[in-house]
């Protein structure tokens, strides 16, 4: 869910984004790098920077970081997956995994939140030196209320970027093991939550694609086709890179989210989301 995205109506939107500035950028140019590092022919991606790029080619470069980083890990990479594997290894009482299963979570704190965000984020979402940075905020809260969200993102456009998150239990029994129901659903949530502010951060609004902005990332309260195709590649890259499988609740959320369709999908986007309802 995204907070705020859809008070104002579609036309205002589009008047807003109508009276800013063309963009400077070549924002539908492909961004991703090309080959492999140290042959020739290589080329690293374009630097990202806030609002330049299209939505389907941050997707395109993030499907592509995601296959390609098992063989490509950056320094950065390698160190933020090691701290996770320490993480998950932790057994100890005071484990924060073990208290992010808790039934009431906010026993862990605000700063061991944005570091977990952080790790997630690095490892799936590497940034370069030289690209403008994703930072973000965390907030505990009660989204009881609303029983099918587990968290929110606040765009930084309306007071953000910032991810809320319940602290509370969520419906749904525990597992088994060092990982249960609960610590599953909020790591899923944090990465649901940071597709979106992928997307918040580095998609363009300019003027010549206002359209596909609306239809690529805010269709579905912001879980478009960009949306959808970074979270499948999230989900099926997981495992490999956490050692997890995690569940971005995607089909939950186009359910959840009806009353904000633009347009259809086609049945090759809804094959290539590979959808399953729970």
């Amino acid at each position: 869910m995204i907070e705020a995205y859809h008070k104002d109506d579609r036309v205002k939107r589009m008047q807003r984004r109508r009276n800013q500035d063309v963009c400077t950028e070549s924002c539908d140019n492909a961004i991703a790098g090309a080959g492999t590092p140290n042959e020739p022919g290589y080329c690293e991606r374009l630097p990202l920077r806030l609002e330049s790029h299209h939505a389907l080619r941050l997707c395109d470069e993030s499907k592509r970081r995601m296959k390609t980083c098992n063989d490509d890990f950056s320094v950065e990479q390698d160190e933020a997956r090691n701290a996770f594997a320490t993480l998950l290894g932790d057994t100890s009482d005071g484990a924060l995994i073990k208290r992010l299963g808790n039934k009431h979570a906010s026993s862990v704190s605000r700063d061991e939140m944005d570091a977990l965000i952080k790790i997630l984020s690095t490892i799936f979402f590497p940034t370069t030196w030289s690209d403008d940075k994703m930072e973000l905020d965390f907030k505990w809260t009660d989204l009881r209320g609303w029983p099918s969200c587990m968290g929110d993102y606040t765009e930084r456009a309306h007071g953000g970027p910032m991810i809320r998150m319940c602290a509370f239990n969520f419906s749904g029994a525990q597992k088994d093991g060092p990982v249960n129901r609960f610590a599953m659903d909020r790591l899923s949530t944090i990465l649901h939550e940071l597709v979106h502010a992928y997307l918040d951060h580095y998609a363009c609004r300019c003027a010549p694609n206002p359209r596909s902005y609306d239809e690529d990332v805010e269709q579905f309260k912001g879980h478009g086709r960009a949306w959808q195709r970074i979270a499948c590649s999230v989900e099926e890259n997981a495992l490999s890179l956490v050692g997890l499988e995690l569940d971005l609740t995607r089909f939950e959320s186009i359910q959840t989210s009806w009353d904000g369709i633009m347009y259809w999908p086609t049945q090759e986007e809804l094959k290539r989301w590979r959808l399953k309802s729970a």
